[in-house]
């Protein structure tokens, strides 16, 4: 199964609340090299697989009942295939259950938090284009992160 979510009303109304009070987005000049680092999470961690002019490929490690913020980027696209275990992909709107194989593709601007429901965890490969690390808006986060 491969899914594609678009934004709705609801994630234009609080991106547009949260981009009011919030700094911009950082450009690409700011940002650190991120290749051949483990990055730590407090839901677990994520690896820089390749980077591209185009795109950028993670592997994200997500601990059993742990899950990551809420959260939106407003100038890239999103695209998630679970390689493991199963997972749930929370939007304003809807739950989406995914099990290894299955893929989503979340449209720039949707606030979006997955959850690892494995016992063992998940392992997932998150696309995201264009390249931005930056492009993160989070609305609400279980670790104190939000903003």
């Amino acid at each position: 199964m491969i899914k594609r979510i678009y934004i709705s009303k609801e994630d234009v109304a609080a991106l547009a609340a949260a981009m009011s009070s919030a700094n911009a987005v950082a450009s690409l000049e700011d940002q650190p090299d991120y290749s051949a680092v483990v990055i730590e999470k407090p839901w677990g961690h994520e690896y820089s697989l390749i980077r591209s002019d185009a795109s950028d490929a993670w592997l994200l490690s997500i601990k059993q009942g742990e899950c990551t913020s809420m959260h939106c980027h407003p100038i890239k696209k999103t695209s998630i295939v679970l390689l493991s275990g199963e997972c749930e992909v929370t939007t304003f709107n809807e739950k989406t259950r995914l099990k290894a194989g299955d893929g989503i593709v979340i449209d720039k601007g949707v606030f979006h938090s997955t959850m690892a429901l494995s016992a063992s965890g998940i392992f997932l490969l998150e696309t995201e284009t264009p390249i931005n690390k930056g492009d993160l808006v989070r609305l609400n986060d279980t670790y104190g992160r939000a903003g």
